[in-house]
C-alpha cells in the first residue's frame, strides 16, 4: 500500500507522467495471480478511489488520506474437491502427468493444482493456462495446414523441411514423410538434369525444367541466380520458357548467338528444338557465326563486308548452298568446306 501511495504522490507532483499505470495493494495482484493467504488468516482489502473532472478529464486533487477506504475483512471459505475433479481440470489444462504439473508460472498460481481448484471455484479459467493455449494453437495450426488448398511447407533455420502438407507433397511428387528432413537448399543446389529426375512424377514441374535440359542447360543449378548466366544462357532460358508454353504457331523468335558456350552435342540439341519450332509454324531469326547453325538454316542473309562501322550491308542472301556458291560472300569458303565442296 505504501508503494501505491508513493506512486500517487509522484503522479500528483508530475514526477511520472504520460503512461498507463496499474496500482494494486495486493502482493502479486492480477499480474502474477492471486496469492492465497496461509493458515486461514484474514485480509483487509483496500481500494484506491479516484475521480475525474468534466473538462479534459483533469484529475481533481485529493488528500492522500482520502484515497484510503477500509473495507470489512472476510474469512476465506475452504472448499474440498475430489482428486477426480482436480485431475479432470488438470487434463483440460494440458497437465496429464505429475511431470506436467510442475508450475510453468504463466498464470501466477503457486501450483497447477491451486489453479485447478480456482477453476473449480469459478475464480479462474482453463483458457488462461499457457500449455492449454499452446495445445489449442497447435491443434488449430495443424488443422489449417492439413486442409489448406494452398501448398504449405515449414522449414528450420537450415532450410530442412520439418512439415509439408498434402498439397505441397502432391506438387513435388513425394509423400509428406519422405520430404521431412529434405533440405530446400539441397533442392535448389540440384542441376537441372538432377531436378528432372527428382520431379519425374510431377508433370507440372518436369514439363518446364525438362525443356531446359533439352536445350543444353542441364548443367546449371535450379536455384542459380539469372545474373550469373551468360547472355547465351539467358536467351536459352527465355527460349525454354516459350517452349514450355502452349504453342500458337505464330511467334517470331529472335536469338543473338544462342550457341555461345555450348558443346557440339548441345548445339545439335538446340538446332533440333529450333527446327521443331519452325515445324510448328513459327519463325526463328538467329544472329550467329556458328557454321553448324548456318548450314542448317533455311535462308541466310550475309551482312558485311566488315564489322561495326565497316558492315551493315547485305553481301549475299539465299539458302546455305546458294551462299556457298556466292564468291562475293566472305562466308562462302567456310560453307563450301562444311558441305565438302571444292
Amino acid at each position: 500500500m505504501e508503494e501505491c501511495m508513493g506512486a500517487l504522490e509522484d503522479l500528483s507532483s508530475g514526477t511520472i507522467h504520460h503512461g498507463f499505470f496499474e496500482l494494486s495493494a495486493c502482493e502479486g495482484s492480477c499480474i502474477n495471480g492471486p496469492v492465497v493467504a496461509s493458515k486461514n488468516t484474514l485480509k483487509t482489502l483496500m481500494r484506491v478511489r479516484s475521480s475525474a473532472g468534466k473538462e479534459d478529464f483533469k484529475v481533481r486533487p485529493h488528500s492522500l488520506e482520502s484515497l484510503k477506504i477500509p473495507m470489512e475483512p472476510y474469512p476465506r471459505r475452504e472448499e474440498v474437491f475430489t482428486e477426480e475433479e482436480i485431475a479432470r481440470v488438470l487434463s483440460e489444462m494440458g497437465k496429464r502427468s505429475k511431470k506436467d504439473e510442475l508450475n510453468c508460472a504463466s498464470c501466477g498460481y503457486a501450483t497447477c493444482r491451486d489453479k485447478a481448484k480456482a477453476v473449480l471455484q469459478g475464480k479462474a479459467s482453463v483458457s488462461m493456462c499457457l500449455p492449454f493455449l499452446m495445445e489449442k494453437a497447435t491443434s488449430f495450426s495443424n488443422d489449417v495446414i492439413e486442409h489448406s488448398p494452398n501448398a504449405i511447407v515449414v522449414v528450420d533455420e537450415s532450410l530442412n523441411i520439418q512439415l509439408a502438407n498434402p498439397v505441397f507433397a502432391e506438387i513435388v511428387g513425394h509423400s509428406s514423410q519422405e520430404l521431412i528432413g529434405t533440405s530446400i537448399a539441397d533442392v535448389l543446389d540440384m542441376t537441372i538434369s538432377q531436378a528432372v529426375e527428382f520431379f519425374a512424377n510431377v508433370p507440372s514441374i518436369v514439363k518446364k525444367i525438362k525443356v531446359l535440359d533439352e536445350i543444353g542447360l542441364g548443367y546449371i543449378k535450379l536455384g542459380q541466380p539469372s545474373s550469373t548466366l551468360s547472355g547465351g544462357e539467358n536467351q536459352r532460358v527465355k527460349l525454354a520458357a516459350e517452349l514450355a508454353k502452349k504453342d500458337t504457331g505464330r511467334t517470331l523468335f529472335i536469338l543473338d548467338e544462342p550457341t555461345t558456350g555450348l558443346h557440339f552435342d548441345d548445339i545439335r540439341t538446340l538446332l533440333a528444338l529450333l527446327n521443331k519450332l519452325v515445324d510448328r509454324g513459327n519463325t526463328v531469326l538467329v544472329i550467329e557465326h556458328n557454321l553448324d547453325v548456318l548450314k542448317s538454316a533455311d535462308h541466310i542473309i550475309d551482312m558485311g563486308p566488315g564489322g561495326g562501322q565497316n558492315g551493315g550491308h547485305i553481301i549475299a542472301a539465299g539458302t546455305p548452298r546458294e551462299l556457298a556458291d556466292a564468291n562475293v560472300s566472305p562466308t562462302a569458303p567456310f560453307l563450301r568446306e562444311e558441305f565438302g565442296l571444292t
